[in-house]
């Protein structure tokens, strides 16, 4: 018998996001009129605890308001400084977050409370696919929760002016949910990602016979994969694949 399969809707109808996101600025370097802010941005409470959202903000202060891009990059990837620079000469401010959390040699990343720790990429990389219980207690859904709180606090900065992003392959699958979850976002741009991670490896006109999704597969595909939000998506959206 299959277990209760969430939709989006279903799954964010009670996620309530704080009136206030704030951050701690823990360091900051100015050269010429570049500023490289490393912060700790307030996530979402659980139990008696917060979600400490590392990220690292650089804007041009010539500028007195810019647009701001939420870039997140692969799981693989190390922050592409070329990009950042490319973003910032065209005028934009660039926000990198860190989904990915606790990892051997990284001196600063996103802290998950000790009751979400399936939340770090460490813990989660081999059953990405998949949701063993309810779609809300997955890496998937707490990643969403720290997008949509650090758009919030880019929001509310008054050097900001609107806020988009971009994001690559299969993280990319957060902004998806963003999108279609929180109006606050101006644009999104994702590169090699249009859902529908669950099929694959399932080819439609290549003969296979008609996949039998397990209950896992099936939540995570209704819950969490990109095309399931993708008709709830507001903004102005470019898929690069």
């Amino acid at each position: 018998m299959i277990e209760t399969i969430l939709t989006p809707t279903a799954l964010w109808k009670n996620f309530i996001l704080a009136d206030e996101v704030s951050a701690t600025v823990i360091q900051e370097r100015k050269r010429g009129n570049v500023v490289l802010s490393k912060l700790y941005i307030d996530g979402r409470s659980v139990g008696k605890e917060k979600v400490k959202i590392y990220a690292e903000l650089v804007r041009n202060v010539k500028n007195k308001t810019a647009p701001a891009i939420i870039l997140l990059e692969d799981f693989a990837i190390n922050k592409d400084k070329k990009l950042v620079k490319s973003l910032l000469s065209n005028g934009y401010s660039v926000l990198t977050v860190d989904l990915f959390g606790s990892n051997e040699g990284k001196e600063r990343f996103t802290i998950y409370p000790d009751q979400i720790s399936y939340a770090n990429f460490e813990e989660a990389k081999d059953k990405l696919y998949t949701v063993e219980s309810h779609a809300q207690q997955t890496c998937w859904f707490e990643w969403c929760a720290v997008l949509r709180y650090a758009l919030k606090y880019l929001k509310g900065l008054p050097f900001i002016s609107k806020v988009g992003a971009l994001g690559f392959s299969k993280v990319a699958t957060a902004l998806w949910q963003v999108a279609g979850t929180d109006a606050n976002l101006d644009c999104v741009s994702v590169a090699l990602n249009s859902g529908w991670l669950g099929y694959k490896g399932i080819f439609k006109f290549g003969g296979m016979v008609e996949p039998q999704f397990s209950d896992q597969m099936y939540k995570f595909i209704a819950g969490i994969d990109s095309q399931s939000y993708a008709l709830q998506v507001k903004c102005p959206t470019l898929m690069l694949s």
